[in-house]
């Protein structure tokens, strides 16, 4: 596109609008608040969109953080019984500890 024919357009477009202004002022207004109201909206469905976006991902992240905890968790606690099975003072402590609680040692 030629710069001429877009600064013809942007005259023609001020022309036009000086000339709806001067016969009908109400619609100048009417009409600019529908631009707004319509800017408005697509904004808003656009920030949403977004939104939403960023939610699945985070909430699809904090699933695999979850998985992997209880993952990880359960692994911390067989290699913590596998230390203690290994050694028989830290058993004989680790028994007497869960005697004090009155809790029996899993077999």
């Amino acid at each position: 596109m030629k710069w001429s024919a877009f600064i013809a357009g942007g005259i023609a477009g001020v022309a036009a609008a000086a000339l709806l202004h001067a016969r009908r002022p109400e619609s100048m207004q009417r009409l600019s608040q529908g631009a707004g109201r319509v800017w408005r909206q697509a904004k808003s469905r656009g920030v949403e969109r977004a939104v939403r976006a960023g939610l699945a991902t985070i909430e699809h992240s904090a699933k695999d953080v979850r998985k992997m905890a209880g993952e990880e968790s359960a692994k911390a606690w067989q290699r913590i019984g596998e230390l203690v099975r290994s050694d028989p003072h830290i058993m004989r402590e680790a028994d007497k500890i869960l005697n004090e609680n009155g809790i029996s040692r899993p077999h």
